[in-house]
């Protein structure tokens, strides 16, 4: 089911008032638990209420960012260990 892009924005701006909880919100809009938590996330990610397919220019600028610093921290090589021990050259 497509939900329309004022029932999303509504959705996470009931929310983000901090009045009431997210299943709170579901209940008032008739919507799912996993809906609220959807919108709430979009909203915080890309700062707007979303699906990915409607998203405009500054949404999937902000999509993109947030892919690629998770794409750095996993293919960032790992932090070099120290081990405490001094290398001496031998004479």
């Amino acid at each position: 089911m497509t939900f329309s892009e004022d029932l999303r924005v509504r959705v996470a701006n009931c929310y983000s008032q901090g009045d009431v909880t997210m299943r709170e919100v579901a209940e008032i809009f008739n919507v799912s638990l996993g809906f609220v938590r959807n919108m709430v996330t979009c909203y915080r990610r890309f700062g707007q209420a979303t699906n990915s397919h409607t998203l405009d220019a500054r949404g999937l600028e902000a999509r993109f960012r947030a892919w690629n610093k998770s794409f750095q921290r996993l293919h960032a090589p790992p932090p070099l260990q120290r081990t405490g021990h001094v290398h001496r050259r031998k004479m």
